[in-house]
């Protein structure tokens, strides 16, 4: 049950990372 936990709260992590950069980038075409 850890070690599933873990690897969903890694994916949704590496998810949410993704979509913060995904809106930086954002930003940055914008300026």
């Amino acid at each position: 049950f850890l070690i599933v936990d873990l690897c969903c709260w890694k994916g949704f992590e590496f998810v949410y990372n993704y979509l913060y950069l995904a809106h930086l980038r954002e930003n940055w075409e914008e300026v």
